[in-house]
């Protein structure tokens, strides 16, 4: 029997052969986290025999034995908790070098842990009550964000609060930055963007009233301008506004006279401001006049 290669005892051949098989993976991945569908390239279902060791192991039928020839190629007992503890280990390293864990969706670790798809699935158990209170401890240690949005939100409002105070007013440039480098500018361009396709709540478009936020800047400016080329007339008598002339307080509004001829010139004033420039009998070409 054994010159045709008899098996005597197949529960142990095939826990060799599995254990001949991980040790191969490992030499090649360098690791034992055998996908559960993976085979061999000879067709041995490798992931389905470290599935049913894991099944041995947590119904105690596993000897000890066998559990220190696994151990020794590194093999994991619990996909789960070796993620999360992965993850959280990932997460621990991400804030010693940034400062923070305010992981984007798609970064990966240099080893090529997708870490901010780990913290995102933290999400979503956690919105689903799927996160035990151990692990919801762990990540709040870190000063984890369960609401990456509302965070966004919070720290662009924060932020905004600040440059009234220094500036006097949330006009913030499109490009503009705060000194530790968020991007206040882009942040309030976005949320002028929600209010368009009205995705921005009540609460939150009457906390960004309150600081003054202008929804349209364009049609502000224009507003703003008209308003002051009416007082201008009414003082003046005329809307003749020399290049370089500012109001009293401190509005360019020659500069604005200027900017509403170029836009007449290449066609892009609607005939709806057109006709309000009109009425307060706007000199287009100042030359000719």
């Amino acid at each position: 029997l054994e010159a045709l290669g008899f098996i005597w005892d197949q529960l142990e051949h095939d826990y060799q052969e599995g254990l001949n098989g991980l040790a191969a993976y490992r030499a090649e991945h360098g690791h034992v986290r055998v996908p559960a569908r993976f085979k061999t390239k000879d067709g041995y279902a490798l992931g389905r025999w470290a599935e049913s060791r894991r099944g041995e192991y947590r119904n105690g039928q596993l000897s000890r034995e066998r559990i220190d020839a696994l151990e020794v190629l590194g093999f994991i007992w619990d996909l789960i908790e070796h993620d999360f503890q992965e993850g959280l280990s990932g997460l621990a390293a991400y804030k010693a070098e940034h400062g923070h864990v305010r992981v984007h969706n798609h970064f990966k670790t240099k080893d090529g842990h997708r870490l901010g798809n780990w913290v995102a699935i933290r999400r979503r158990e956690y919105r689903n009550g799927q996160l035990s209170r151990e692990r919801i401890g762990a990540l709040d240690a870190f000063g984890f964000i369960w609401d990456a949005m509302e965070h966004d939100f919070q720290e662009g409002l924060s932020g905004l609060a600040a440059y009234k105070a220094e500036h006097g007013h949330v006009s913030v440039p499109d490009s503009f930055k705060t000194k530790d480098g968020y991007p206040l500018g882009n942040w309030l361009a976005h949320r002028r963007r929600d209010y368009k396709q009205g995705t921005l709540t009540e609460e939150r478009i009457e906390a960004l009233e309150v600081l003054g936020v202008i929804w349209d800047p364009l049609e502000h400016n224009f507003q703003e301008g008209l308003s002051g080329l009416a007082a201008y007339k009414a003082e003046h008598g005329h809307v003749r506004v020399p290049a370089r002339f500012k109001t009293k307080d401190g509005y360019a509004l020659g500069t604005w006279v200027s900017s509403r001829r170029g836009n007449y010139r290449k066609g892009k004033l609607s005939q709806e401001r057109i006709g309000a420039l009109d009425a307060l009998e706007f000199i287009w070409d100042p030359k000719k006049k």
